[in-house]
């Protein structure tokens, strides 16, 4: 094989050898009290713990991170007005109107 060939088969074999890709880590950035700032896979200057791609998928605000762990937040109940058959006498019309209990047009709501 001359010098030339030699050459020619360095520089291909250079050209079509191609870096192993980075792998993609998944970051949720925090602040100081445990709170989500920014999902990303960027480096970036901060707080931040690795997580799979399921979790940074959702980007979930309903998290913290507690001694370096992620923690899910239950959801609160919310309160909500209904219709119901006692509770607070209101205008049929519109629940934010209150009307007096002996009112002959009335709908009670109840918070459930």
């Amino acid at each position: 094989m001359n010098e030339t060939t030699r050459n020619f088969l360095e520089a291909m074999q250079a050209y079509y050898t191609e870096a192993a890709p980075k792998p993609i880590e998944y970051r949720l950035y925090y602040n100081e009290s445990g709170m989500p700032v920014e999902y990303t896979t960027e480096d970036l200057p901060g707080r931040y713990i690795i997580i799979d791609q399921a979790t940074y998928s959702l980007r979930s605000h309903r998290v913290r991170v507690i001694d370096g762990k992620l923690i899910q937040q239950r959801e609160h109940n919310r309160m909500v007005m209904r219709p119901n058959i006692e509770g607070q006498a209101c205008d049929p019309y519109s629940v934010a109107v209150v009307v007096a209990d002996d009112s002959v047009n009335k709908s009670y709501w109840k918070l459930s």
